[in-house]
């Protein structure tokens, strides 16, 4: 008969930190997959100025009064290439909370197209007497002197494809009320922070 030793402890000292190398490189993965999905957009935070809120958009270079009604505006810097002049100007991708959270309880996060309700710009100049979407890049919110701010909502595609008419209806509703409430505040309060 043949009596070998069998080692019947349990993991081996190897085995123990190969499981947890493994199991570490696992946890970084996932933190690193979710923090590249859901990265956050740089937010402004809004800071209260007697009884109002002021908000900046720091890359437009404006700062106005903000309603209740955009509570939690968060915006994503970005540039786009002018239709007026053929310049890089910035923009701005705007968002709420609410409206983040209704699209995402439309569709899965993994397939959302976007989460933003407005796209506004700047463009150096004065804003076209006739505007077609060939040279301008959305509605007037305010002329300032040597510039002006635009926006439009986002139109061209939905959120996401597997959304039912309702949801498209009660999305697009949404989204018209908020750009509503940013053009009506940018038009009324905005002022130059340059």
């Amino acid at each position: 008969m043949n009596n070998t030793l069998q080692n019947e402890n349990g993991f081996t000292l190897i085995e123990l930190l190969l499981s947890l190398v493994v199991i570490i490189l696992i946890a970084f993965a996932g933190w690193y997959v979710y923090h590249r999905d859901h990265k956050k957009a740089l937010t402004n935070i809004a800071t209260k100025t007697s009884s109002q809120t002021l908000f900046t958009f720091t890359n437009l270079g404006i700062s106005f009064q903000l309603p209740g009604s955009l509570s939690g505006l968060s915006y994503t810097p970005g540039t786009y290439t002018s239709l007026t002049n053929d310049t890089t100007e910035p923009e701005a991708e705007v968002t709420i909370p609410s409206f983040r959270s209704l699209l995402e309880s439309d569709c899965s996060p993994k397939h959302l197209n976007f989460t933003y309700f407005a796209i506004i710009s700047k463009d150096t100049g004065v804003y076209p007497q006739n505007p077609t979407p060939e040279n301008s890049d959305g509605a007037l919110f305010k002329q300032f002197s040597g510039f002006y701010i635009s926006g439009a909502a986002e139109t061209q595609m939905l959120p996401c494809a597997n959304m039912t008419r309702s949801q498209q209806n009660q999305w697009m509703s949404t989204e018209t009320k908020l750009v509503s409430n940013l053009k009506t505040a940018i038009e009324s309060s905005a002022a130059s922070v340059q």
